[in-house]
Order: C-alpha cells, then structure tokens, then sequence
C-alpha cells in the first residue's frame, strides 16, 4: 500500500472521529440550553398564571362559577403569539378554554396524575401541523384546578435544525483537514524518503561528496548522520583501495615504479599562466623520497611538494613518494582532496597544497604534517613574489635574500631566480615560489 493511501486509512477516521465527537458536544450543549430556555419560560408563564388564579380562587367572583377575568387575561396572554392555548381544569374537566386562532386542533401531551414534586409537568415537543408546540401542566394551590398551557416552540425546533446543520458541517471541515493534514503529512515523508533515495543512489554510484540536508525531523536527521557515517567510511574504504591498486596492480615492478619518478621529477618545475609564474625547486641530490607537481585547469593552478618518511630500503619511500604524487593530481582535478586521509594512509613528514583561483588572484595554501595541519590565505594582486617551503613558516632571512635579489636583479625570470636562490640555501628542502606579474 502506498504511503499516501495508508496515512489516508489512519489520519482521515481519526479526524472523522474526532468531528463526530466535537460535533455532538457542540450539539448537545446547544439543545439543553435551548431546552433550558423553554422550560424556564414555561415555569415562568405557569408559576405567575397560577398565583393570579389562586389570587381570584379566593374572591367571591370565583366561588360563584364566574371566570370573566380569568378569561379576559388568558385572551390577552394568547394574544401574544407565544402561549397557543390556555386551559383551566376542575377536577380534570374543563371549565375553561382558550385557544389561538390558528390552532385548530388539540392533542393532550400532558398527563394529570403524573406530576413532579412541585406539582409541575412538562411534555415532550410534539407537532401539530406546521407548529411545533410544548405543554406544561401545573396544579393551583389549595383548590381542585390545575392550569394547562400549550406553548409555541417551533423556533427551538428551528434553532435545533439549525444546529444539526452546524454539526454536520463542523464534521465536514473537520474531516476536511484531517484529508490536507494527511496530503501534507504523505508529501513531507514522500519528500523525505526521496532525499534519502537519492543519498543511497549516491553513495551506491560512489559519489561520496554529495551533501544532502535533512530539516529538523529528528528521526530523518538522525538516519542522515548515520547515512553520513556510513558514507565517511565508503569514502575511506574506497580511498584505501584505490592506494592499493596504484601501489600494487598500477606499478607491478618497483624498478618500473623508480624510473617512471626519476623521469618524471627533475629537480626543478615551472609553470606560466596567464599572468602567475611558478616554480618549484627542489635542493640536495638525495630526492627519492621527495614528489612536486604543478598543473592548471581552466579556473585553477594546482601545485604541491613534500617529503615521505625514509627507511633504510631506498626504493620504499620512493614508491610512497610516485603513489602518492599520483593520487595527488587525480585528488585535485576532481576538486576532493582530504589531507586528513593522506596523513592516515601515507608516512608522511611534510607536504604542501597551494591552489590559486584565477580569476581573484587568492592562494589557498595547506601545510599537512605528522603533527597537525594548518592553512592560509594569500592575495596575489600586489605583484610580489611568495616563497612557500615544507614548513609553514620560511625564514625571514631568505625572505630578504630573495627580495634584495629582486630588486637586484628586476628583469631576470622567476625561473632563473629560482635556480639562483638555491645557490642561496645550504640545506636540503624543496620550496617554490609564486607571483602574479602586473
């Protein structure tokens, strides 16, 4: 069963219920305050007729069976549209009656030996016609009458249809919003469950960079986290593979490992583009455990040298040294370096990554040792010439060595500046210089 169906199957009789429930409340409180009203308009009509007629009981008028005034005032009573008949019984016979004009008819609903403790009885609201009346019964103290008085409750019938109406309605809406509810709620988690969809089709293709946000839902937020721990160890997996396939099926033979570094890294490296000149040099002539590489892409100048940890075997080092420069401008074509990685998986003493963006002239430097990494920012639009090192800090110096020399010398090329300052340097390191030409 789809997701859309299945929230409709549990949200929808939910908030049926739930508008049945407040639909009857509503209705039932209406109706007894309704009720309420008529019953006290009753008592009150009944209660002051019979205090009048017990008032007349005791006059003479009354003793000799003359009911003039009696009647006089149930005409006036009736006049006024509500009270559509008015009775006065003696001894259940009727002695006295007065009724609407457009009441034609007449049904006893009430019933005189059946009465409350206050002598007082209602009947149920009954139909006559197109009316729909109510009667009380009450008795007259210390005498052998009783008053009967028919009251008009069509407009509680009104009211009370009315209010049935409301209730369905207030059913409808309700049920109404559990449906939008329950559409919300499917295309949320449908949205959800695509999102993590795509991440797994991600991660099963092996796009490992794909970041994916999944808003403030904790339970989605935390199946991400997972989704991106798993993805971190695909991606260290994967990394880990990929070093041993250059290291053990891309270079078989190390002897063949040996000379594609001897003839691929000589001991300089030089780079013009567009505006930048670079240049890398590296010093002593035990450089089989040191790689460089510089290259450009249509955006971007990449660049890096470092060192790998020697051992006593000389053509270990040298493997780690090719692999990894290898690996190196594979990572930065594809814009994924991780140094964090590089460090778990290689031996390695120092390195340095220098990107520079055309087009603002900024140089990204990261300097990654055994100890920690750090990185910097340099602006190449004031036309000096940096000197980067293993370490992330040069000496001051060959800082001022350079830069005497350079003004020394202002037409030589940085490739000739870069030969000429390793006559300057007594250790053996790998540096490279860097600038923009304005």
């Amino acid at each position: 069963m789809k997701l859309k169906y299945n929230n409709f199957m549990i949200i929808v009789p939910v908030f049926l219920l739930l508008g049945m429930v407040l639909a009857l409340f509503n209705f039932s409180l209406e109706k007894r305050e309704l009720m309420w009203g008529l019953d006290e308009e009753l008592k009150s009509i009944a209660t002051s007729t019979s205090i009048f007629i017990e008032h007349k009981n005791k006059s003479e008028e009354v003793l000799n069976n003359s009911y003039s005034d009696i009647e006089t005032s149930f005409t006036k009573i009736v006049e006024y549209d509500r009270v559509k008949r008015m009775l006065l019984l003696q001894n259940r016979e009727h002695i006295l009656e007065v009724t609407a004009e457009n009441l034609d008819t007449y049904k006893k609903r009430y019933q005189t030996n059946v009465v409350s403790k206050d002598n007082f009885f209602e009947s149920e609201i009954y139909e006559d016609k197109e009316l729909f009346l109510i009667d009380a019964f009450m008795k007259i103290k210390n005498s052998d009458l009783a008053l009967v008085i028919t009251l008009d409750a069509t407009y509680v019938n009104e009211k009370l249809q009315e209010e049935y109406i409301e209730a369905l309605v207030i059913v409808i809406l309700v049920t109404l919003v559990g449906f939008i509810v329950s559409i919300l709620l499917s295309i949320i988690v449908t949205k959800k469950l695509e999102e993590l969809s795509l991440m797994a089709q991600a991660l099963s293709s092996g796009k490992y960079n794909t970041e994916f946000k999944f808003g403030r839902v904790s339970e989605f937020s935390d199946l991400g986290a997972t989704l991106d721990i798993m993805k971190s160890i695909l991606q260290e997996v994967l990394f880990k593979t990929r070093n041993s396939i250059i290291q053990e099926e891309l270079f078989s033979k190390e002897s063949a490992l040996v000379k594609l570094h001897s003839s691929s890294h000589h001991n300089q490296e030089n780079l013009q583009s567009d505006n930048f000149s670079l240049s890398i040099k590296s010093l002593g002539e035990n450089n089989t455990n040191i790689f460089y590489d510089s290259f450009e892409d249509e955006t971007s100048i990449y660049a890096y040298f470092g060192v790998i940890a020697s051992e006593q075997n000389p053509m270990k080092p040298t493997i780690a040294a090719s692999s990894l420069s290898f690996y190196l401008n594979e990572l930065l074509k594809r814009n994924t370096v991780n140094t964090l990685l590089l460090t778990q998986q290689y031996d390695i003493d120092s390195l340095v990554i220098a990107v520079v963006d055309k087009k603002s002239a900024q140089l990204h430097i990261e300097y990654v040792n055994k100890n920690n990494i750090e990185s910097r920012d340099v602006d190449l639009n004031d036309g000096q010439t940096y000197i980067l090192n293993t370490t992330s800090t040069t000496s001051p110096k060959l800082v001022h060595k350079i830069e005497e020399y350079r003004l020394k010398y202002p037409d030589l090329t940085l490739e000739n500046i870069t030969n000429d300052i390793a006559l300057l340097c007594d250790e053996e390191d790998t540096f490279m210089l860097i600038t923009k030409r304005i």
